[in-house]
């Protein structure tokens, strides 16, 4: 797991992570050290109160393939104390932030006008959802029965229940274009609990959750 800053209505929030919420869709390579400064120097003019007595510890980047002038950043500060992990879209003339909602996310596809493809479409959602949450946590792709193992000692009710987890499990799957929009469905975890959910993406990067049903109650529960 990691800390990962967040921002949600105003007040700022450190955040567990799963770092498997990155795969597959991320590369990380080494962030050039103009690039992080910059980056870095954005962030804390715009926001000096979060960021102004914070250092920057390291850096790192990918790119993304539906984006043409912005990648991914990820930037580990010491803020409080702390090691606090920041996401960026980075680009030569617009950095943003990626604090939890998805009105940084439009402001970069607006900017880039944005034009996604039956290549790029999945790994944008992947994208969104991975930056994406509420009050209570992230909105979590969960995809493999690896994460539901039994465990000796554990009493039949509980391991029948990691069973019915493994057999609801969806991973991530296209089901083609409906109204001009890629449609999906998956299994998400939020909040201690698995949906299934299906989602609707369209070219310009507009994502909707269009329906999700509780599945069975999940880790945390176990």
């Amino acid at each position: 797991m990691i800390l990962q800053l967040s921002l949600i209505e105003g007040r700022a929030y450190e955040m567990a992570h799963s770092a498997k919420s990155f795969e597959p869709w991320v590369a990380w390579r080494p962030c050039e050290p103009a690039t992080a400064e910059l980056a870095f120097s954005r962030m804390k003019a715009r926001l000096p109160v979060l960021f102004g007595s914070s250092a920057l510890i390291s850096a790192r980047d990918s790119t993304l393939p539906f984006y043409r002038e912005h990648e991914l950043v990820e930037l580990v500060i010491n803020r409080q104390h702390n090691a606090t992990n920041v996401y960026l879209l980075h680009g030569d003339r617009r950095t943003g932030w990626l604090a939890g909602t998805s009105a940084p996310i439009h402001a970069i596809n607006n900017f880039e006008s944005l034009e996604l493809t039956d290549a790029t479409a999945e790994s944008y959602l992947r994208f969104f959802l991975c930056f994406l949450q509420a009050d209570d946590g992230f909105f979590e792709l969960t995809e493999s029965a690896e994460e539901f193992p039994d465990v000796p000692g554990d009493s039949p009710e509980v391991m029948a229940k990691r069973a019915a987890l493994r057999e609801a499990l969806l991973p991530l799957r296209g089901e083609g274009v409906e109204d001009e929009r890629w449609i999906f469905r998956g299994t998400v975890a939020y909040q201690g609990w698995l949906y299934g959910a299906r989602f609707s993406v369209d070219r310009i990067g507009e994502v909707t959750m269009e329906d999700d049903e509780p599945l069975v109650t999940s880790r945390p529960q176990l």
